[in-house]
C-alpha cells in the first residue's frame, strides 16, 4: 500500500513550474546536480512507496548515487552562501 506524502512533499508541480526554493538552488548548484538530487530522491521515495526498505537502506548509504547527489547539492549552497555572505 503505498503511503500517503506529507503536505507538500512528494507532490508534482505543472511542467516548466518551480517552487523558489528550487529556482534558487538550482541556480546555485546548476541544473544538472539539482535535477539528478530529485532524480534520485524520487527513486528512493518510489522504494519506500514500494515497501522495498532493505533496497531504501541501501539507496541511502555513503557513497550511493542519493548520497553523492545531496554532496553536490550541498556543495553548491555552501558556495552560494559563500558569495552571498551569509
Amino acid at each position: 500500500m503505498p503511503v500517503a506524502p506529507r503536505r507538500g512533499v512528494g507532490r508534482r508541480l505543472p511542467p516548466g513550474h518551480r517552487s523558489p526554493g528550487c529556482a534558487a538552488a538550482t541556480s546555485a548548484v546548476g541544473a544538472i546536480p539539482h535535477a539528478t538530487f530529485h532524480h534520485e530522491a524520487g527513486k528512493i521515495a518510489g522504494l519506500i512507496n514500494q515497501t522495498h526498505y532493505a533496497s531504501v537502506e541501501a539507496a541511502l548509504e555513503s557513497g550511493a548515487a542519493y548520497s553523492q547527489a545531496t554532496s553536490s547539492v550541498v556543495v553548491g549552497i555552501c558556495k552560494l552562501e559563500r558569495e552571498a555572505a551569509l
